[in-house]
């Protein structure tokens, strides 16, 4: 649960053949870097490693969690793309806020 008048944070991690793009929504629109929202993005790619998998991960932190955000929902798209052009995705399930008075 969220508090409201406190800061908060949500974490993504997608694992493939490749590093993802991550991206965040809320109600169907992409999230933004903005006073509200803080995007942090890394992987664990080394190009000096042959690696089976690598790990993308995100974090979505909110400085002030208020009842306008208790109303969003949100969710975590990872998308990969090939050298021939094609891409898949993968969303998680969508999340949202219940704050505590």
């Amino acid at each position: 649960p969220a508090v409201l008048g406190q800061a908060n944070q949500l974490n993504c991690t997608a694992r493939g053949e490749a590093e993802a793009e991550i991206t965040w929504r809320s109600n169907g629109t992409e999230v933004q870097e903005s006073e509200l929202f803080s995007i942090y993005t890394a992987s664990n790619a080394d190009p000096t490693q042959d690696q089976d998998l690598i790990d993308t991960y995100s974090s979505l932190s909110f400085s002030n969690v208020d009842l306008e955000v208790s109303y969003l929902v949100i969710t975590c798209t990872a998308t990969w793309s090939s050298g021939s052009g094609q891409s898949s995705s993968v969303a998680s399930d969508p999340v949202s806020f219940n704050p505590l008075y």
